[in-house]
């Protein structure tokens, strides 16, 4: 016989608590997905721009070329295809309150550090989200929690371990490359939050909290670009080196065509225009005078840097870089009224400055981008009873999009060019120069820019929602109501378009023009083939978006959840305040035309 002692176990209990979402929402028919905070916080993200998760959810596709996405892209950060959709046609938001320029482009992108999760929501059944054709995508900021936290970082890339350009070996100077050109790449900044304590006076521990980030970024990245530009004895009337090359860039004497029908100009002595070159001067030439504005202009054009073609064409090489300076800083502010009550507050502001496309670093080629954006929102959520939750909000977007140009430092007199065209100019840079294609096959790099424009855009948003659980249905009721307003003004051609189309010193009438020279030949006489300059008006467009809907998700069992939901929407058109959207007609005018 065996006794065996048996004792008493201990009762254990254990509760498992996984953030994980369930495979099947049972309880809405919507698919979509949430981008966790460890995903936000752990994956290598394209350029710290957190909407690029979105890519990771079911439905969700990019429509940008790929290479990094910069947090002041603004295009590239809704270039997304959802559903199916086109790009920028889905609702993108910043904590609920939308974050997106009238013409589509992402207003704000948040810091890395400063993203709790990304929801993505391709296909949406829920009636309290709308002004969409395509999904909703969310991001959801951090608040400050009763302990102190933050984040340092930097990323940095430098010339030193990079590559030379294929362009700066092949073309050489001799037996010497060029240098690898100067890249730099710098993202750094820093978050911290917590609650808000005042020594002996305040402690905001489970009352109030606050939340920053801030984020600087500079970037400097060569590109190499090849343009052509007049050599030496060009620029002083000489073009007997095209002639040598092919008789097709003969030049023909201005004001020497006989009258008729047609006419035919007498061709110009070896091409030289003036004797001010020893060539031309021996060999004979035309003796003609050179423009003092065209000598003026002439004189931005740097000395060749490459071999080029035969006829002289490509014969600059620039790595001009492009150069962006970006700053982030976002603030929240978290207060708990009471157990029932909950006040957020938030501000957002970001600022580019990018210059790119100086040629010839001096200010005469190449564009400038100024966007600047700021941001509130005020939101507060009010728990009226165990079964009654009501939300209100109010935000406003202000995103300014500046676009200039390097030739912005220049004014028309400083060229010998009449007053007028700056005191009536909407924007005073330097005339514009084009010639042909600028700076490839056949023509010299044209001066000056014309994509200059102002185009500031603010939106606001009232919104307020009511959710009621009734036994087994949970029913939201609400209202968006937002408007968005963009004003606009193109400056285009500000202090005038000078265009040099090889009219003057081709063959005649009947002939042909010279294949490369004619064009730089007119700039060198002061000889344009036609002008422009443009006063254009602003544009003030404002439209209206209201909508209000009804959701209820009634659970009629474990099993079975149907979703039903109605949403009215109304979304203006396009509304300009001082009817400038008609072009060219005067209703004022008188008809003179009689019977």
């Amino acid at each position: 016989i065996i006794n065996l002692a048996l004792t008493v176990g201990s009762s254990t209990q254990t509760v498992t608590v996984t953030a994980e979402e369930p495979l099947l929402d049972q309880a809405n028919a919507s698919i979509g997905q949430v981008i966790s905070t460890e995903s936000v916080d752990t994956l290598p993200l394209n350029g710290r721009t957190p909407v690029v998760l979105a890519s990771l959810s079911v439905g969700v596709v990019t429509t940008s070329a790929p290479g990094i996405t910069h947090p002041f892209d603004n295009n590239a950060a809704n270039s997304w295809s959802v559903g199916g959709t086109p790009k920028q046609v889905s609702e993108v938001l910043l904590d609920g309150s939308p974050d997106l320029t009238m013409l589509g482009a992402q207003a704000y992108s948040p810091t890395q550090d400063s993203v709790q999760e990304v929801s993505v929501r391709p296909f949406d059944t829920d009636a309290s989200f709308g002004h969409t054709i395509g999904g909703v995508i969310n991001q959801i900021t951090k608040s400050g929690t009763n302990t102190f936290h933050g984040t340092m970082y930097e990323y940095n890339q430098i010339p030193n371990l990079d590559a030379n350009l294929y362009f700066n070996s092949a073309y050489q100077t001799g037996t010497v490359a060029k240098l690898t050109p100067t890249f730099h790449f710098n993202q750094y900044g820093l978050s911290f939050g917590g609650p808000v304590r005042i020594p002996k006076v305040f402690n905001g521990k489970d009352k109030l909290f606050f939340f920053f980030a801030w984020e600087g970024l500079r970037d400097k990245t060569p590109q190499s670009q090849y343009t052509t530009v007049p050599t030496a004895d060009e620029k002083n009337g000489d073009f007997h080196a095209l002639l040598a090359v092919s008789s097709s860039n003969q030049l023909y004497l201005p004001g020497s065509g006989t009258a008729g029908s047609t006419f035919t100009r007498t061709a110009i002595p070896n091409n030289c225009l003036t004797n001010t070159t020893s060539y031309c001067a021996t060999n004979g030439s035309a003796g003609l005078s050179e423009s003092t504005i065209g000598k003026a202009f002439l004189a931005l054009y740097p000395s060749p840097n490459a071999a080029g073609s035969t006829s002289g064409i490509n014969n600059y090489n620039s790595n001009a870089p492009s150069q962006d300076t970006y700053t982030n800083e976002f603030g929240r502010l978290d207060y708990n009224l009471s157990a029932a009550n909950h006040v957020f507050f938030d501000f957002r502001h970001n600022h580019q400055i990018q210059i790119k496309n100086n040629y010839f670093s001096n200010n005469t080629t190449g564009s400038t981008l100024n966007r600047e954006n700021f941001g509130l929102t005020a939101d507060e959520v009010i728990t009226i009873n165990p079964t009654t939750i009501a939300d209100a909000r109010v935000s406003w977007t202000f995103f300014n999009e500046l676009h200039g140009g390097n030739s912005q430092v220049y004014k028309p007199t400083d060229f010998g060019l009449p007053s007028s065209l700056e005191t009536n100019s909407t924007e005073v840079q330097l005339p514009f120069i084009s010639m042909g294609t600028c700076g490839s096959f056949t023509s010299f790099q044209c001066l000056g820019d014309s994509g200059s424009s102002k185009q500031p855009t603010t939106s606001y948003q009232v919104f307020a929602d009511l959710v009621k659980l009734l036994h087994k249905h949970t029913v939201k009721v609400g209202f968006d109501g937002r408007e968005y307003r963009l004003r606009v003004q193109a400056m285009s051609y500000s202090s005038g378009l000078f265009t040099f189309a090889n009219s003057w010193v081709n063959s005649g009438s009947a002939g042909t023009n010279a294949t490369t020279g004619g064009d730089l030949a007119d700039l060198f006489l002061g000889m344009p083939t036609s002008g422009e300059y443009d006063v254009n008006a602003k544009s003030d467009y404002h439209s209206y978006y209201v909508g209000t809907f009804v959701q209820d998700d009634w659970r009629i069992n474990n099993r079975l959840t149907v979703n039903m939901g109605v949403r009215f929407d109304i979304d203006t058109p396009f509304h300009e305040k001082f009817g400038r959207t008609v072009s060219g007609f005067d209703s004022t005018a008188v008809n003179n035309v009689t019977s």
